[in-house]
């Protein structure tokens, strides 16, 4: 059954036919599937060229018959796919010929009718596919060139390889400049080349999982020979049936420079506020804690030649007094000198700290030691993860109202772990958020190279987890 396009949809075609009795067939189909359509009649190539070159007419569809008196052939066809401007052309012709329908799809034309064949429903139905062919086209062309603009714009250094061969099919003018290469070199040679040689080492083969990774880090050398680091960032396409990828180079090395700027200038600080701190503990030590245990000396001396002054109210404080400073003297410079992590280990340390948090009340701590720290880390590294446990403790005590911490020690893929979490009542999201909070164990984090995870869920505790990278 012969079906009609909505009476709402007009169409404007120009038919291009000398013959009037074909174009008064052709008419009257247009009419009888098309019932708004507008039809223009040009009846040769001159009058063709005058109504295309008026840049008023527009139209959606071009019929366009083989011979014409003043023009025919596969030269016709050029010339008013020329003038067509993307407008579909469907050719009609009275003889069949398979080489010449295959160099006129080759040159663009939308459908080659025969017109012996055609019938209403097959002329609409031609006209229709080619219309939205053309549309479908026409936003694959547009794709294409905003994918250009983007490609070959970018102020960031991008090129396209086939993931087979490893070689370079196009590079933007960001990646010319920055690497040095001219396109012609680019175009020539493996995007193995732009590897540094410690990066080529690494990477035995191109289809090492490695190197296939997005967001990935990597030292590359530029023409000149100058290594810099970059940040890769590659999506997977097919360009003519060919896997390739997209990678977007991004220069990070002043970012590095800077970021390992002031990771220096952190350990400067720390290691000036740890030095500021053993001279205060050594002050401490060598001036009040022995003045303070002379004292108890001298009243103990006098405790025993005087027996009544020993059971003088008066005194039993202030030797009570004396015990109480002289512990408290001790134990501040304890926490401001950990020297057991040389005397007695890291997890030595750790466990006075945790037995500290244990007798504040009920909370339980489990401890996880799965990484031998004393061998993979030197004393400044163990003092700053020996800080970085002790803040989270504080805090956790401080915030947390927790029953039960947890922490652990582990080693995953080169890389210490340290997780620590709690079941309390977790951190509010403006904490969370704000720049200001945990600086000191921010610092300290990035003195190590390390990174930090944060989780909290309200009233279901809090995780801080850590990877620290092995020297």
């Amino acid at each position: 059954m012969n079906t009609r396009i909505s009476s709402s949809v007009q169409l404007n075609i120009l038919v291009i036919e000398d013959n009037p009795g074909d174009f008064l067939l052709l008419e009257e189909y247009i009419e009888e599937m098309f019932v708004n359509s507008t039809i223009t009649h040009a009846r040769n190539y001159s009058d063709a060229c005058k109504i295309l070159t008026d840049q008023k007419l527009i139209f959606d569809l071009i019929l366009l018959d083989l011979t014409l008196p003043d023009n025919k052939g596969l030269i016709l066809v050029s010339d008013i796919l020329a003038l067509a401007n993307q407008t579909p052309v469907i050719i009609l012709t009275g003889y069949e010929n398979l080489d010449f329908s295959i160099s006129s799809l080759a040159l663009g034309i939308s459908e080659y009718l025969l017109k012996d064949e055609i019938s209403a429903y097959s002329l609409q139905k031609s006209i229709l596919f080619s219309i939205e062919r053309e549309k479908h086209l026409k936003n694959i062309k547009e794709s294409e060139k905003r994918y250009s603009e983007l490609f070959h714009l970018s102020p960031i250094p991008m090129w396209v390889y086939e993931t087979s061969s490893h070689q370079i099919l196009n590079v933007n003018p960001a990646a010319i400049k920055k690497y040095g290469y001219s396109e012609t070199e680019f175009l020539n040679m493996s995007v193995l080349k732009l590897l540094s040689d410690e990066e080529k080492q690494k990477i035995h083969n191109l289809n090492n999982p490695q190197f296939n990774e997005s967001n990935k880090r990597m030292e590359h050398k530029l023409k000149d020979g100058k290594l810099i680091q970059v940040q890769i960032e590659q999506n997977h396409l097919t360009l003519d049936n060919r896997k390739c990828c997209i990678m977007l180079s991004n220069d990070i090395t002043e970012l590095i420079e800077t970021q390992d700027s002031l990771r220096t200038a952190y350990r400067n600080i720390i290691e000036i506020e740890e030095k500021e701190k053993e001279k205060f503990a050594a002050e401490l030590h060598d001036g009040l804690q022995q003045n303070l245990v002379a004292a108890k000396l001298i009243f103990s001396f006098l405790t025993e030649q005087f027996t009544i002054l020993a059971q003088e109210p008066r005194a039993i404080f202030m030797n009570q007094s004396l015990e109480i400073a002289l512990d408290e003297c001790y134990q501040i410079i304890k926490d401001i000198r950990p020297k057991r992590i040389i005397e007695n280990g890291f997890y030595a340390e750790i466990e006075d700290l945790i037995q500290k948090v244990k007798a504040t009340g009920t909370i339980e701590v489990l401890l996880t030691k799965d990484a031998e720290m004393d061998q993979l880390f030197e004393y400044f590294d163990l003092m700053h993860l020996y800080r970085i446990t002790q803040e989270l403790f504080n805090n956790a005590l401080k915030y947390a109202a927790s029953n039960k911490f947890e922490l652990s020690f582990s080693i995953q893929a080169n890389q210490l772990q340290l997780t620590f979490t709690d079941d309390g009542n977790g951190i509010s999201k403006a904490i969370l958020n704000s720049k200001s909070s945990f600086i000191s164990l921010k610092r300290r984090v990035q003195i190590l190279s390390a990174s930090m995870g944060i989780k909290s869920e309200p009233n279901k505790g809090s995780s801080f987890h850590l990877s620290i990278p092995l020297k």
